[in-house]
């Protein structure tokens, strides 16, 4: 090697010694002022199984998924107590001992008496509250000649606490009338009855009136000092049924006039129930010579209850008739020659919209029929016509 050779090779080393030395300070000088010229701690742990808790946050209301009201049949003090706090029970295990109270076992005696008597009370207000109803309906289809398929309807009012206690006789009322009613409701009582009923008259603008209704008033009774005395001796305020089988006299009057007027609509004749008609028979001679024979058929009507009366006035026998009609009189007996010689009338029939041959006796008892168990009362104006005042218009 040569001398210049040898003298390259020294440099190299020199300056790789130099490179060394520079990067150990490098890294000597970053690590004093990064690692402010401490050692790093390292630390160990040991690893553990357990749980993990976490806090939430929430607002509304706590509730029991179920809950049991445990009360006592008697009244006492409370001598042990069986069971803990904790301690799972059954039905019927003992939990504790009471010692009981005369004083209060008494005093829950009587209001257990209390109960059952208003229980039977009200037992005895539903068996007449089905007695009404039925009376009710005779008066309306039987007495005013109402048909519930087409002239009124049911209405039925009650607590949702009597509904509830009483099931089967609310069905039982609308079973009765045997056609959709109307059904109502309340949470609460708000007057004073918990039970109502009503028919409704339907007329012929649609409108609904109240006719029959029955009431189970619960009330008013000890609103007004109501009371009876029980078989204890003791008083009591009774039940109070407000009924009113027929409603009042005016929309009786209302709802004939108002169903008259729709058959009148639907091209049928008119007519008010025979028992109430002012004047059920009108007797017109068909001249005056059988005047004389009209008032003598008149008076043998008459005996019976039956108001009758005789036309007996010097116009023309069509206009007597047209002016019968007006009048909607049920039963019109023309008397002529044919008629006075013969047992056999010719009766115009309002209601069958024809004429009949009938015997007197037949005429007599088909309106005594049609009129029995109904209140009667005698003509109040003259049985002649020529004797009652008279109205121009």
């Amino acid at each position: 090697m040569t001398p210049y050779k040898k003298k390259k090779k020294h440099v190299w080393k020199k300056v790789v010694v130099g490179l060394v030395i520079v990067s150990i300070l490098v890294i000597l000088v970053v690590k004093h002022f990064l690692g402010g010229g401490k050692s790093t701690e390292i630390k160990t742990v040991k690893v553990k199984i357990g749980n993990v808790a976490e806090r939430l946050t929430e607002t509304g209301n706590i509730e029991l998924l179920r809950t049991v009201e445990v009360k006592s049949k008697i009244a006492g003090t409370v001598q042990q107590i069986l069971v803990r706090e904790g301690d799972e029970v059954k039905s019927g295990d003992v939990l504790c001992i009471i010692d009981p109270d005369p004083t209060q076992t008494l005093l829950l005696f009587q209001k257990r008496s209390s109960v059952d008597r208003s229980r039977i009370n009200l037992d005895q207000a539903k068996k007449e509250f089905l007695t009404r109803f039925k009376l009710s309906l005779e008066v309306l289809e039987e007495g005013l000649e109402l048909q519930k398929e087409e002239d009124f309807e049911l209405a039925i009012r009650f607590t949702k606490e009597f509904y509830e206690q009483n099931k089967e006789f609310i069905r039982s009322l609308a079973t009765l009338f045997n056609k959709p009613s109307l059904v109502e409701m309340w949470d609460d009582r708000f007057f004073y009855f918990t039970l109502k009923w009503e028919f409704n008259f339907i007329d012929n603008q649609e409108k609904a009136s109240a006719l029959s209704t029955d009431q189970i008033d619960v009330e008013n009774a000890q609103r007004y000092g109501i009371t009876y005395v029980n078989d204890k001796g003791k008083k009591q305020h009774p039940l109070i049924l407000h009924c009113c089988p027929s409603g009042a006299i005016e929309r009786c009057v209302y709802a004939l006039l108002e169903k008259a007027y729709r058959r009148q609509q639907e091209g049928k004749t008119p007519l008010l129930p025979l028992w109430l008609s002012p004047t059920q028979v009108r007797i017109v001679p068909l001249s005056e010579r059988f005047t004389r024979d009209s008032e003598k058929l008149m008076e043998e009507i008459e005996r019976n209850p039956i108001r009758v009366d005789v036309d007996d006035r010097p116009i023309t026998m069509r206009k007597k008739v047209r002016e019968a009609e007006r009048e909607w009189i049920n039963y019109i007996l023309v008397i002529g020659e044919k008629e006075a010689n013969s047992s056999t009338l010719q009766v115009r029939d309002r209601k069958a919209g024809k004429m009949r041959g009938m015997q007197l006796r037949e005429l007599i008892g088909e309106i005594k029929e049609a009129t029995k168990g109904k209140p009667f009362k005698a003509l109040t104006l003259p049985k002649k016509l020529s004797e009652r005042l008279q109205f121009s218009f």
